[in-house]
């Protein structure tokens, strides 16, 4: 026997599940044999740790319970996943919407970003025009002004 197969029926070998042939190809191959012989040796270690610890047994019902809170998050799943595919195509319809809108109005990109740039420093410059007029709007309607005729209120 080769050593794959002598690796592939290992756990058998330890389980006593092979037949009196094969046990004793498997023995003899594992005298001869360091590879194989570590892991049998490793493998034979891991079945006496195993074997030496009690059986647990888990409750009645822990299938069912199990199987319920598959259903639940199942469910939950399904859910989820409606709400993702409605909102999904909602999305990508409104994208696409926006990008037809976009681009059917014959602007280029470089159109839309010049004005983007262009247009603040226009309305910047027109409120500055306005700011730098105020004082000599102020010094025209203070030289208009007749003091005279003016009648302070005095506090009583």
């Amino acid at each position: 026997m080769e050593c794959k197969e002598i690796l592939e029926k290992l756990d058998m070998y330890l389980e006593n599940r092979l037949n009196d042939i094969e046990k004793y190809r498997i023995e003899k191959h594992l005298e001869v044999c360091s590879k194989c012989s570590k892991e049998y040796k490793e493998l034979k270690g891991v079945f006496d740790l195993l074997s030496s610890h009690p059986v647990v047994l888990p409750p009645e019902d822990f299938t069912e319970k199990v199987m319920n809170q598959i259903k639940i998050k199942s469910k939950a799943n399904n859910i989820r996943t409606i709400i993702i595919k409605k909102w999904g195509i909602s999305f990508v319809a409104a994208g696409l919407l926006i990008f037809v809108l976009n681009t059917s109005f014959g602007y280029s990109t470089e159109d839309i970003s010049s004005y983007i740039y262009e247009k603040p420093l226009s309305i910047n410059s027109q409120i500055t025009n306005c700011l730098k007029e105020i004082p000599s709007v102020v010094s025209r309607t203070y030289k208009k002004l007749d003091f005279k005729q003016i009648k302070f209120f005095k506090n009583k």
